[in-house]
């Protein structure tokens, strides 16, 4: 849990665990080995599976030169 970020922690840590369970259920974990874990158990679990999001703070430019390149590049994917 320690790789999350702080306010990360904070919105699992008020998580009831109910919630925790079921978000762990969704992402694939047997139900009846959730119901095994503690507490701390189930947020290290959900910690794991949790994707960490990075801001990415590029130029519109950029941005925008990426678009267009994927677009020519589907675009001739489709003519194929």
């Amino acid at each position: 849990m320690d790789r999350l970020p702080p306010e990360t922690q904070e919105q699992l840590k008020k998580m009831s665990t109910a919630r925790l369970t079921a978000k762990l259920g969704r992402a694939g974990y047997d139900v009846d080995r959730l119901e095994e874990l503690d507490r701390g158990e189930l947020l290290e679990a959900l910690a794991e599976v949790m994707p960490v999001r990075r801001t990415l703070c590029l130029p519109l430019g950029y941005i925008i030169c990426c678009l267009i390149t994927s677009k020519a590049v589907w675009l001739r994917i489709m003519k194929l």
